[in-house]
């Protein structure tokens, strides 16, 4: 996809979806660093959603289900000093905090210098997004 550029850190990356729980479709976010390596942050529209912060987790289903709207829900993801904060329609339903604790997937071993860059831009994965209309 195209990138977008985006200082993520002072601004948060607003999306909107038009799919369903149980689509299996799937949101994938690229965020880029100034040396143009990226990490990704997914969603997946499964019975009961789950997300990925990539270099850290796999697919974890979200803590409370998201409210969402019968179409057009928007999405807002945040990049946190400690990590990120996603909201539904306004409603904050993931934060979370990156550490070593948590992240546990096979790249987790270089999670924090992904994590610890700051996002330039950001660009959809048009290969493998089919939930936002980018």
């Amino acid at each position: 996809g195209v990138k977008i550029p985006l200082a993520m850190d002072k601004t948060p990356l607003r999306v909107r979806t038009d799919t369903r729980p149980g689509s299996q479709d799937l949101l994938m976010i690229r965020l880029y660093n100034e040396d143009g390596s990226y990490r990704s942050i997914q969603l997946k529209f499964t019975n009961r959603m789950t997300y990925l912060i990539g270099t850290c987790t796999y697919f974890i289903p979200f803590p409370v289900a998201p409210a969402l709207q019968p179409q057009n829900d928007q999405w807002v993801f945040t990049r946190t000093p400690q990590g990120v904060q996603y909201e539904c329609n306004g409603v904050q339903v993931l934060d979370f905090t990156l550490s070593s604790k948590v992240c546990t997937s096979h790249a987790a071993y270089h999670w924090e210098v992904t994590w610890n860059k700051k996002v330039v831009a950001v660009s959809f994965d048009v290969s493998y997004d089919d939930a936002s209309d980018f």
